[in-house]
């Protein structure tokens, strides 16, 4: 047999596939060219093109699916269902990490036993055969970037370069920003003074959070706690309670909590409080919240899963839940004024 020497023409076009491939404009996992396409794109005969894709192929550069097409390596079509990727292996009781992790249990593995890692910087220990659900994990986050592998976000949103390869179920931030502005208003009128205690200044929650609210509220005083954490609240109490504002939006429950023990501790004025996310911790305190609806949530991450197993290709996709307000206890005496 006759031992196949390619033309200049031939070797062109390898090249230019090889380019293609290695440019970096096509993420992992991307379709790649098909062999009628190359043919029809270049010149060459089908048979041709079929051959330059099975020599990419067989260097590791592409991987070719039966009845499916050819891609970049990352590609699954085979995956058996999904793993919980969580930031570490117990939260307290009570805790949001605590409720979120029940919740997304339920939906995911309401009839097996759950399939669960915990993050590690290297993406370490993250099953082959299984489509990481991931929570504030940024170890697995970055080793899916590497590898080109699919996934989806859960309370979070993908950076420009994830855009393609992570479907994503989030909480509409900015609009619970603005329904905790809108409570406030109603509740106090619009001469009130406001204040609002953020998280971290580069947290993109805490920031839709804060412009949500200063879409009704533009000259509230905005402070940053630095985190998410009751003693963050803690710390900030002396300088809230320093602006005797009337009305405080807090962009978490926890913070809310640093921020109310501390001011019953002093036995001093507290304003109305809204928080966000209806942690536990909102019951205990009658706090009024801006309340993350879990099981909506959850349930849109079961359908982001159940399609991602079922199309492996498809286009990613982004869901927003808009969350709703949880009215409890009003406990400023501007509120109880003006609330009939």
């Amino acid at each position: 047999m006759t031992a196949y020497t390619p033309s200049s023409r031939v070797a062109s076009v390898r090249d230019a596939l090889r380019r293609q491939v290695g440019s970096g404009i096509l993420h992992g996992g991307a379709r790649f060219l098909s062999a009628r396409e190359i043919a029809r794109r270049y010149g060459v005969s089908y048979q041709t093109a079929d051959r330059l894709l099975t020599e990419l192929t067989e260097s590791g550069r592409l991987v070719r699916r039966p009845r499916s097409g050819t891609y970049l390596p990352g590609f699954r079509d085979d995956l058996v269902g999904p793993v919980a990727v969580l930031p570490r292996a117990e939260y307290p009781a009570g805790s949001f990490g605590e409720r979120l992790r029940r919740c997304l249990r339920e939906a995911l593995f309401a009839e097996e036993r759950p399939s669960e890692v915990v993050d590690r910087s290297d993406g370490a220990g993250l099953p082959d055969d299984r489509l990481p659900v991931v929570w504030d994990a940024p170890g697995v986050r970055r080793a899916c970037r590497r590898g080109g592998r699919r996934a989806v976000l859960v309370h979070d949103v993908p950076r420009p370069d994830d855009t393609h390869l992570f479907d994503a179920v989030s909480i509409d931030n900015q609009a619970g920003g603005f329904i905790a502005a809108e409570t406030i208003r109603k509740l106090l009128g619009r001469r009130a003074g406001v204040a609002v205690l953020a998280g971290p200044k580069a947290d993109p929650r805490s920031v839709a959070r804060v412009e949500g609210f200063t879409r009704v509220w533009p000259r509230a005083t905005v402070l940053h706690a630095g985190g998410w954490s009751a003693r963050h609240g803690r710390r900030r109490s002396a300088a809230l309670e320093g602006l005797g504002v009337d009305g405080l939006f807090c962009v978490n429950d926890r913070l809310a909590q640093g921020v109310i023990v501390t001011l019953r501790e002093r036995r001093a004025a507290q304003p109305l409080i809204i928080g966000f996310d209806n942690a536990p911790i909102a019951d205990e305190l009658e706090l009024t919240t801006v309340a993350i609806p879990w099981r909506t949530m959850t349930g849109e991450v079961r359908a982001a899963v159940q399609r991602r197993l079922a199309e492996p290709d498809a286009p990613a996709r982004r869901v927003e839940v808009v969350p709703r307000l949880r009215l409890r206890r009003v406990d400023s005496p501007a509120a109880r004024r003006s609330t009939p």
